[in-house]
């Protein structure tokens, strides 16, 4: 009996030092602001001419797995995108410690928001926007109302008209 009672003490004592492996990999609502538009939805840009243009949005997320940690844990992380018919994927992954190389990493076309500075006081198509990330490319995004404007490659400036 003594013997059982050593075994089973035993196992409840080295059992519950196994390693913790548990960790949310899921986006937090922090990082899923970067993604304001939902699946399906229609955006429709106007340009200079008077040309209207719709996108579709295709909203998806994805799970990797991230590192290995010195107690034998393996990590996963979620990444949500928002692809914007072709022409512009917002990113963001889950930034976890064992995901360092996502920390801030929500992006547009691979321009990391990190990088600029949010601005107040825009105003485009007659309205007022603040934190509005004005991109190398043209492209002014918020994280409550997506892309607001962009100018294409040839030149032709279009705004956000719904």
């Amino acid at each position: 009996m003594k013997k059982y009672l050593v075994i089973v003490f035993g196992m409840i004592l080295f059992g519950g030092c196994e390693p913790k492996c548990q960790d949310d990999p899921n986006l937090t609502a922090d990082e899923l602001s970067w993604l304001p538009n939902t699946n399906g939805q229609l955006i429709i840009f106007k340009n200079d001419s008077g040309l209207v243009d719709t996108f579709i949005v295709n909203r998806s997320f994805e799970s990797s797995v991230g590192q290995t940690d010195g107690n034998g844990c393996t990590h996963s992380f979620q990444t949500g995108y928002n692809d914007i018919g072709s022409a512009f994927r917002i990113l963001v992954s889950h930034y976890n410690q064992w995901n360092i190389g996502n920390i801030n990493s929500a992006s547009l076309n691979g321009f990391k928001f990190s990088n600029y500075t949010p601005q107040n006081n825009v105003i485009i198509n007659g309205i007022s926007y603040n934190n509005v990330y004005i991109l190398d490319f043209g492209t002014y995004y918020t994280r409550q109302n997506g892309i607001l404007q962009f100018d294409n490659p040839i030149g032709t400036h279009w705004v956000k008209i719904n």
